[in-house]
């Protein structure tokens, strides 16, 4: 059974999905993780860019790929735990 989260707990995700929701470039503004605490942000709509780095071997991974081509926008998300990075 999964475990709960208290009210102050719950309101603190409600607040930040709100902000989150109001993003102002959602076609704009990407996200990626390596697995530690941050949320890095790239151009999304440079994503055919990335892939091609990625593909010819310009670069090893994603945020090595958005840097290599520019895509990056050098800001990140800062969570007060580690953000996992997973496949699936």
């Amino acid at each position: 059974m999964a475990k709960k989260l208290t009210k102050k707990e719950q309101a603190w995700i409600d607040e930040l999905q709100a902000v989150l929701d109001r993003c102002p470039s959602p076609e704009k503004i990407g996200y990626y993780t390596i697995g530690d605490n941050n949320i890095f942000l790239y151009d999304l709509r440079r994503e055919n860019e990335i892939q091609h780095a990625l593909d010819s071997r310009a670069a090893g991974e994603w945020g090595t790929a958005a840097v290599y081509v520019g895509a990056d926008f050098d800001e990140t998300i800062d969570f007060p735990s580690a953000v996992l990075s997973t496949a699936g």
